[in-house]
This record gives C-alpha cells, sequence and structure tokens, in this order.
C-alpha cells in the first residue's frame, strides 16, 4: 500500500475519532435532557411549554440535515474554488456589455486568474491570463 493511503487512512481515522468524541457526548446530553422534557410533558400538563421548543430545535435541525446532505451528495463541496471564477467570468462579460463591445470577444476559458486587478483593462485587453501559459 502506498504511503499516502495510509496517510490518508490515518487522516480519516483520526478525524472520525475527534467527531466521536465530540459528537457522542454531545449526543448523550441531548437525549437525556430530550427524554426529560418527554417525561416532564407525560407527567404534568404545566411541563408542557418545553415541548415545544424542543420540537421546533429537531425539526429545523433536520431540515439543515437535510440541505447539508443535499448538497454534499449533489456534489457542491467538490468544487469549491469554481464560484470565485465564474464570479470573476461574469464581471468579466459584464464590464465588456457596459463598454459597448461584443461579449464574445472576450472568450475567458473557465478557471483563468485576473491578470491586474488594480488596473481596469482597456475594451481590447484581455482581462485574465493563464498563469501557466508561457510565451
Amino acid at each position: 500500500m502506498p504511503p499516502t493511503n495510509r496517510s490518508d487512512r490515518r487522516r480519516r481515522l483520526v478525524m472520525l475519532l475527534m467527531a466521536m468524541a465530540v459528537l457522542l457526548p454531545s449526543l448523550y446530553g441531548f437525549g437525556t435532557k430530550f427524554v426529560e422534557f418527554v417525561a416532564l410533558y407525560r407527567g404534568d400538563v404545566d411541563g408542557a411549554f418545553a415541548i415545544s421548543p424542543i420540537l421546533n430545535y429537531l425539526l429545523a435541525s433536520l431540515g439543515f440535515l437535510c440541505l447539508f446532505g443535499w448538497a454534499a451528495l449533489g456534489g457542491m463541496f467538490r468544487d469549491v474554488e469554481a464560484p470565485k471564477w465564474t464570479m470573476l467570468e461574469n464581471e468579466a462579460l459584464l464590464d465588456q456589455a457596459s463598454a459597448g463591445g461584443n461579449s464574445a470577444e472576450i472568450g475567458v476559458p473557465f478557471g483563468r486568474r485576473c491578470a491586474s486587478p488594480s488596473s481596469p483593462p482597456s475594451p481590447g485587453q484581455r482581462r485574465f491570463e493563464d498563469p501557466y501559459e508561457h510565451d
């Protein structure tokens, strides 16, 4: 087995152990409090006020958990750098359109870097350059 797989496996194991060290006591604490609230609700009519906030908390948490699962399974965390490049490309298209030029002239491929963010480009100048492209 290559050393990168071992270190990758170790990192995952350490992360899993640390997550369990935090999540298990938290789950135990929340679970016991929830059981106490349910017991209070069943035994005393005045304790019913405590169930409503807990149910709201559980429903909101379940909603966020579903959104996180949907995002993770949908691949939204695979390329976290893409939105900034898309924003720069859209900005270049808008700048070109506001200057009265043809937006097809820009030809900005995805993933290019900004050549000089401090000075605005002239209408014919390319705004992005490839850092790996050498003349």
